[in-house]
């Protein structure tokens, strides 16, 4: 994979300005996302470096960080026509569907739409990561104690109807111009396909998602980020994910369905700890029926889900360390769920 990656990296040369190869697995370029500079026409702080096997392209002034791909789905979308043929070749040699495939006339060439196109930056939304820290955007997240190497996963927004408007012009929905925080939903390519806008307080709507395309499959937050080589945590909400490494989320709590869109060949459900949600204890128990790895949380933990666990004092390789000491699979698990379930009476929920 790695040497199909630096084969179109090099085909991508000519989209850059200052094209200079730094070393075997790294290349240094002038921004075609942000343009690195209005002032100076020598500035070059865009890279494209190696990382898990795979090329990353990252800007240290605009604060991009893309998979390759989406980096040439953005700049040349026939060459990531062939990029994707070249990939799926090298992952399935000789396989059926790469063939039918080859074999179907245009599959490859369907025109970028709008909400299909790779983007990080906005005209109508600013990345917390570069507001002042007195910001009241900032003072939020600060606040709700998301660790500061997220904040560049995060945007704000003044006017929401106006930013669903740049992104997807025709989501046809009523909107408030209100002011919200703002999650970006990317697929495994860096290629937006959501957003959703999280009201700065709980009156009203509290969140707002918009699809980017109409696609109607499952939204997962951060397949962009994850590394399905490794074990994947899945969890219901897209804020809780940003505190462990290598955490994608569901947005509900149908975390089952989300297994369905991996490849990883381990993954752990961490469901919110609220026993006495029926749903809830549903999909736990559907889950372990299909016999996934799933957390049951201990009795004696309060706090709902991971960022009310942080809140609430608990240290997040604490966290960490009770996820891994309580992940359970079978009739390990079935036998703690059922423990799990009588137990709302320690947390002064009557029964």
């Amino acid at each position: 994979m790695l040497y199909v990656d630096l084969k179109y990296a090099n085909l991508l040369s000519c989209h850059f300005e200052k094209f200079t190869r730094k070393g075997p697995q790294l290349f240094n370029v002038r921004c075609p996302l942000c343009g690195d500079s209005q002032t100076s026409k020598t500035k070059a702080r865009g890279y494209i470096f190696e990382s898990k096997q795979k090329l990353v392209y990252s800007c240290h002034n605009c604060q991009v960080t893309w998979p390759l791909s989406a980096l040439i789905k953005h700049l040349n979308p026939r060459l990531y026509k062939e990029y994707l043929m070249e990939t799926f070749k090298e992952n399935n040699p000789g396989s059926r569907r790469m063939h039918k495939l080859l074999e179907t006339p245009g599959v490859f060439d369907q025109p970028l739409e709008s909400g299909e196109t790779a983007q990080k930056t906005f005209k109508t939304a600013e990345c917390i990561s570069k507001l002042p820290l007195t910001h009241f955007a900032v003072e939020y997240v600060r606040a709700r104690k998301i660790p500061t190497k997220a904040w560049s996963r995060l945007l704000f927004t003044e006017r929401y109807r106006d930013f669903c408007d740049e992104v997807y012009p025709k989501h046809g929905k009523k909107l408030a111009n209100d002011g919200r925080l703002v999650i970006p939903f990317y697929d495994a390519h860096g290629s937006l396909i959501a957003v959703s806008g999280r009201a700065f307080n709980d009156t009203g709507v509290r969140y707002i998602t918009i699809r980017t395309n109409a696609d109607d499959s499952k939204l997962i937050y951060g397949l962009d980020h994850v590394d399905q080589s490794k074990t994947v945590m899945v969890v219901e909400g897209p804020l809780d994910s940003l505190f462990l490494e290598n955490t994608i989320a569901s947005g509900d709590a149908n975390l089952i369905s989300v297994t369905k869109c991996l490849s990883a060949a381990k993954v752990v459900l961490v469901f919110d700890n609220e026993n006495r949600n029926k749903e809830i204890v549903k999909q736990m128990e559907e889950a372990i029926k299909e016999g996934h790895s799933i957390v049951i949380w201990p009795e004696w933990l309060v706090p709902k889900d991971i960022n009310n666990m942080v809140l609430a004092g608990y240290p997040i390789e604490g966290i960490r360390d009770i996820i891994h000491k309580n992940t359970f699979s079978g009739l390990t698990a079935l036998t703690h769920l059922n423990f799990w379930k009588r137990c709302s009476q320690f947390k002064g929920v009557s029964s």
